[in-house]
C-alpha cells in the first residue's frame, strides 16, 4: 500500500501577529525608527518630459550658442584690434619658390598693403575682407625652423607640388617633415598648389597656328589645317584635371579625415582670393599648450650685450602676444635656449602692421610716452637653483658613458626621508666638496655629489646581467669623430655588395680605416637584443661570486599586482632636488585656473616688447647664423622646476627600426621644449608598480621616466634619435602622461633552473644556484614554472646547488622553473636643453666632410660596404621573436 505524503497547500490561513506594543509612543517610534526618517514628500520636483517643439527649440538655442562661441573665436584674430592671422607656409617641395608663393599671395587683391618685417615676415591687410594676414616661411630643409614655427602659428598653409602621373609627389623627407608636424599638433591646414600652368602646357603647342602646321606635315596635306585656340586648350585641360585628381588622392592619403578638403591653384588669381577667404573663415583648431600660454613669434630683434659681463645681455623680442596675458613676473622660455627671467615687457600703443581699410593708408604715430611699460615686483619668479642643478648635471652627463649600466649606482643606493620628499622646494646642504667627484661649480651642487670610487668599494663593484653602456662616439661633437666618421657615405640602393679586395690598398692600410671594436661592440649589442626577445628578463646564476651578493638589491614579490611596495624607501640623492606633486591632476587644474587671473599683465592681441635679461651671447650669435624663427612662450607656475616627467612613447613606423636601449640618449621635443635626455623605459599598464623594460623595441607602446622641467598636460611628445654626421631621426612619438614621482619602476630578473629528478610533486632542480647558502637565502621566495606551475623551495641537496622543491601539480620534464625578483630602478639625471641643430634635410644620405679632397672614391666604396655589413648583422640578429614550440630550455 502506497504511504500518502501530506502537502501543505497554499491557502493556508494566516493570522495577524500579536502587537504587544499597541499604541507607540514617539520614544517608541525613535527607538524603532533608529535615526531613519519616512519621506512625507518629494525633495525634488520630477523631471519634465519635452515636448516636439520643446525640443527642437533646445536643438536651436544650443546650434545658435555653438555658432556664436566659434564667431567669437574667428573675431579674436585678423581684425583691427586683433593680433593677424599667423600663417606658416610650408614648401613640400625643395624645387618651389617662397618668392612665387608669396607673390601669389600678395597679388590676390589688388587694393591690399603689403609690409615686411625685420625678420621677414610677410604682413598683409587685405582691404576686401577687412582682415590682415601674416605669413612666415621657414627654410624647406630645416626641421627645427619648421616645428619652431608649427607651434605658434594659427593656420598651416600645406603647399604641393605639382607632378605628371610617373612623378613621385612627395619624398622621404618630405614625408618625414610632414609626419613630424602632424605628431607634434597640426594646426588649421589649408591646402594649395603651386607650378600647376607650366605643367598643364608641359610639351603642348602654345598657338593654334603651330600645331595646325605640326599635322599638315604628318598628314601630307596640301592645304594648311584650320585649328581654333580652344583645341590645345582641351589636351591641357585633360592633362592639369589629370594631375589634378592625383594631387587630390596625395591630399586625402595624408589627411583622410579631412573630405571636403580644396587644393588651391596659386597661379590663378581667383583661387589665391579662395585661399585668403578660406584662412580668414575656417574654424580654428585648439592647441591646449599654445592656447593656455603667452606665446608670441619675433617680429624683431635686438641684443645689448651687458657691460659688467660680456657673456651674457639682454634680448628684446618684439612681436604680437597670443594666447593669454603676459605678466613681466613670469618666466619665459625659448626652444633651445632655456628659461629666462623678464626686465620689463612694453606695450605699444601703436601698430607698425595696421589694417588699412578704404584703400588708403592712414598714419598710426603715437608718442613714446603712449607706451605702457610693465616691470616686474617681489613676485617674480627665480631661476637661480633650477639654473645651478641644469649645469651640474651637464658636466656630470660627460662622465656617465663610463659608468655601468646604472643600476647599481643609481637605483637607490642611498635613502631620502618621506619629510623631504614633501617639501616642494630643496633644501641645499652645506657641506665640503666630496672628493672623487666630477668637479662642481658650486656649493649646492658639490652638497649632491656621490663619490663614485667610495660607492663602488660599498657594494662590490659589481653591476647587473646588462653590459656597460654602449660607446657615445655617435653623440659626440663633429670635430671629436674620426676620419672614417666624418667620410662616410651613404650606400646606394643596390643590393649587391660590392667584393674590395685587400690587394688593392694593402692589409694595414685597409684595417686602419675600419673601426673594429665599434664594430664588435655592435655585434654584441645586436645579440643581446636578440636574446632579449627571446628570453626576456633571464639572466645566468654566476659562479665566480654568491648570487645572495650579486643580487643583494633584489627581492621576491608574492604577486607583482597586489603585493605592496614603499615608495618611500631607499631613495635616491636627485628626489631630494625635485619638485613633488601629491595630487598632480587636481594641482593642474588649479595651476591653469589661477593662470588667467594675473595682476599687471599684458592683455592678449597687443603689440608688445619683452626684454629678456642674462641671455647667453653665444646663442643670439647661432642665431644669427641659421636665422631661423624665434619664438617665445610664458611658462605656467612651477614649470621651470624639475621633476620626474613620465612620457608615452609610440614606436614610429618608419624611423624606429632598431631597439633603443634604456638610458640610451634621444633628444625630446615635449610641447613647447626640447631637451636631450636619457630615459628609462617601462610597460604602459594600469597598476601601482610598472615593469622595467631593458629595450624600446619596433611596433611597442612604453612609457619613458626622466627627469625633466615640469610640463603640464596634454602636451604632445617627438622623440628623435641622433645618428653619426649629425643627422636625427624620428622613432617615437606620443603625449605627456603624467609628472609623478611616485611611478614605481620595477626591474625583474629570472633565475632559470632544469627538473633533475621528478617524483610527482617533489621535484629536484639544479642549475639555478651552485652554493647551498644561496638556497637557503631565496628560501622563502616562490618559484614558477614556464607551463604555469608554483612551488616552493624545501631544502638544499647537497653543496652543490641541487635542492628538492614541491610543487602544486605534476611537473613536465621539459618544463622550466624559474624564480623571479625585483628591484626598483630610477633614471639618471642627464637633462641637458642645449640641443644641436640637425643637419639640413634633403642632404641626408652624405655626411660632412671637413676636407672632400682627402677622400677619395675608393674610402667611398669601403664606407658603403661596411654599411651593408652593418644591415645585414642587422637583419641576422634582429629577427622577430620565435613562437613557443621554437623555445628551447636555457641552461647555464
Amino acid at each position: 500500500m502506497a504511504q500518502s505524503v501530506h502537502r501543505a497547500s497554499g491557502l493556508k490561513q494566516q493570522n495577524k501577529k500579536h502587537n504587544k506594543l499597541g499604541h507607540k509612543t514617539k520614544g517608541q517610534i525613535k527607538s524603532l525608527s533608529q535615526g531613519r526618517l519616512s519621506i512625507q514628500s518629494v525633495s525634488r520636483k520630477a523631471k519634465h518630459d519635452l515636448s516636439r517643439v520643446e525640443r527642437r527649440n533646445q536643438v536651436k538655442v544650443i546650434r545658435a550658442d555653438k555658432k556664436e562661441k566659434n564667431l567669437m573665436k574667428k573675431r579674436k584674430l585678423g581684425t583691427e584690434s586683433q593680433p593677424p592671422f599667423l600663417v606658416c607656409v610650408l614648401l613640400l617641395d625643395p624645387s618651389l619658390q617662397q618668392e612665387a608663393v608669396l607673390a601669389a599671395l600678395r597679388a590676390a587683391d589688388a587694393q591690399s598693403v603689403v609690409t615686411v618685417s625685420e625678420q621677414n615676415i610677410t604682413h598683409v591687410s587685405c582691404t576686401r575682407f577687412k582682415q590682415r594676414f601674416a605669413f612666415v616661411v621657414p627654410k624647406c630643409d630645416d626641421l627645427y625652423s619648421i616645428l619652431d614655427t608649427v607651434k605658434v602659428c594659427t593656420t598651416l598653409l600645406l603647399v604641393w607640388p605639382c607632378s605628371t602621373d610617373e612623378d613621385l609627389h612627395l619624398g622621404e623627407d618630405q614625408q618625414r617633415v610632414l609626419s613630424a608636424v602632424k605628431a607634434q599638433g597640426l594646426p588649421t591646414p589649408v591646402h594649395a598648389a603651386l607650378g600647376y600652368h607650366d605643367l598643364a602646357h608641359k610639351g603642348e603647342p602654345t598657338t593654334a597656328d603651330s600645331l595646325s602646321s605640326a599635322l599638315s606635315q604628318s598628314l601630307s596635306l596640301s592645304g594648311s589645317v584650320a585649328l581654333t585656340s580652344e583645341q590645345p586648350r582641351h589636351a591641357s585641360s585633360r592633362r592639369a584635371a589629370r594631375c589634378m585628381q592625383q594631387l587630390m588622392q596625395e591630399v586625402r592619403q595624408y589627411f583622410p579625415g579631412d573630405d571636403k578638403a580644396k587644393v588651391h591653384l596659386l597661379e590663378k588669381p581667383g583661387d589665391a582670393l579662395l585661399c585668403l577667404r578660406q584662412i580668414g573663415s575656417q574654424k580654428q583648431r585648439a592647441l591646449f599648450y599654445r592656447d593656455h600660454r603667452p606665446h608670441l613669434l619675433a617680429d624683431q630683434l635686438s641684443f645689448h650685450t651687458n657691460v659688467d659681463s660680456g657673456s651674457t645681455g639682454t634680448l628684446a623680442v618684439t612681436g604680437f602676444l597670443r594666447g593669454a596675458s603676459l605678466s613681466p613676473n613670469d618666466l619665459v622660455h625659448l626652444p633651445g635656449w632655456g628659461d629666462y627671467q623678464l626686465l620689463k615687457v612694453v606695450e605699444h600703443s601703436s601698430d607698425p602692421h595696421p589694417l588699412i581699410l578704404g584703400g588708403s593708408r592712414k598714419a598710426n604715430v603715437a608718442t613714446k610716452a603712449d607706451d605702457i611699460v610693465y616691470r616686474p615686483d617681489h613676485n617674480q619668479c627665480s631661476l637661480a637653483a633650477t639654473r645651478d642643478d641644469v649645469k651640474g648635471e651637464e658636466s656630470s652627463s660627460d662622465d656617465s658613458g663610463q659608468e655601468s649600466d646604472g643600476e647599481d649606482s643609481d637605483d637607490g643606493a642611498s635613502s631620502v626621508t618621506a619629510r623631504s620628499l614633501k617639501s616642494l622646494t630643496a633644501v641645499p646642504i652645506k657641506k665640503d666638496r666630496i672628493p672623487g667627484a666630477y668637479c662642481a661649480k658650486s656649493d649646492y651642487q658639490a652638497a649632491w655629489m656621490i663619490d663614485n670610487e667610495a660607492f663602488k668599494q660599498d657594494f662590490g663593484g659589481c653591476s647587473d646581467e646588462e653590459e656597460s653602456d654602449d660607446s657615445e662616439d655617435e653623440f659626440q661633437p663633429p670635430d671629436a669623430r674620426s676620419d672614417d666618421e666624418e667620410s662616410m657615405v651613404a650606400p646606394d640602393d643596390d643590393d649587391s655588395m660590392s667584393v674590395v679586395s685587400s690587394s688593392e690598398y694593402g692589409e694595414d692600410a685597409y684595417d686602419d680605416k675600419m673601426d673594429y671594436q665599434r664594430e664588435m661592440d655592435e655585434y654584441q649589442r645586436m645579440k643581446d637584443m636578440r636574446e632579449d626577445l627571446e628570453f626576456p628578463d633571464e639572466v645566468d646564476t654566476p659562479r665566480d661570486i654568491p648570487a645572495r651578493e650579486r643580487f643583494i638589491k633584489y627581492r621576491g614579490l608574492e604577486s607583482f599586482r597586489s603585493s605592496p611596495w614603499d615608495l618611500n624607501e631607499n631613495l635616491p640623492e636627485d628626489y631630494s632636488k625635485i619638485f613633488h606633486i601629491p595630487r598632480f591632476e587636481h594641482y593642474r587644474k588649479r595651476v591653469l585656473a589661477d593662470a588667467k587671473l594675473k595682476d599687471n599683465a599684458v592683455e592678449c592681441g597687443r603689440y608688445v616688447t619683452v626684454y629678456i635679461k642674462e641671455v647667453p651671447t653665444h646663442a643670439f650669435e647661432e642665431h644669427k647664423v641659421t636665422g631661423s624663427p624665434l619664438v617665445l612662450f610664458g611658462l605656467l607656475l612651477h614649470e621651470a622646476k624639475m621633476s620626474l616627467v613620465n612620457l608615452v612613447l609610440k614606436s614610429h613606423p618608419v624611423g624606429h627600426t632598431r631597439p633603443i636601449k634604456s638610458k640610451d640618449r634621444l633628444i625630446f621635443h615635449v610641447g613647447f621644449r626640447r631637451y636631450i635626455n636619457q630615459p628609462i623605459f617601462s610597460d604602459h599598464t594600469a597598476g601601482d608598480k610598472q615593469k622595467f623594460c631593458r629595450y624600446f623595441h619596433p611596433g611597442m607602446t612604453v612609457v619613458a621616466s626622466m627627469y625633466a622641467p615640469v610640463t603640464f598636460p596634454p602636451a604632445s611628445v617627438l622623440a628623435f634619435r641622433q645618428l653619426s654626421g649629425n643627422r636625427q631621426e624620428l622613432v617615437a612619438t606620443g603625449s605627456v602622461y603624467t609628472v609623478n614621482a611616485d611611478r614605481c619602476v620595477l626591474k625583474r630578473i629570472i633565475l632559470s633552473g632544469h627538473p633533475f629528478k621528478i617524483h610527482k610533486r617533489s621535484v629536484v632542480v639544479r642549475y639555478m644556484f651552485f652554493d647551498r647558502d644561496d638556497i637557503n637565502w631565496f628560501k622563502p621566495i616562490e618559484l614558477r614554472t614556464k607551463w604555469g606551475r608554483k612551488g616552493n623551495i624545501k631544502e638544499a641537496l647537497g653543496t652543490h646547488g641541487h635542492m628538492k622543491c614541491m610543487f602544486n601539480g605534476t611537473l613536465k620534464s621539459q618544463d622550466t622553473i624559474l624564480l623571479h625578483l625585483y628591484k626598483r630602478v630610477f633614471p639618471k639625471w642627464t637633462y641637458n636643453p642645449s640641443v644641436p641643430r640637425g643637419e639640413p634635410l634633403y642632404t641626408s644620405g652624405v655626411y660632412p666632410l671637413e676636407n672632400k679632397s682627402d677622400v677619395n672614391s675608393d674610402d667611398e666604396e669601403d664606407c658603403g660596404k661596411r654599411r651593408k655589413i652593418e644591415k645585414e648583422l642587422q637583419d641576422k640578429y634582429l629577427m622577430p621573436p620565435p613562437s613557443k614550440k621554437q623555445r628551447k630550455v636555457r641552461f647555464s
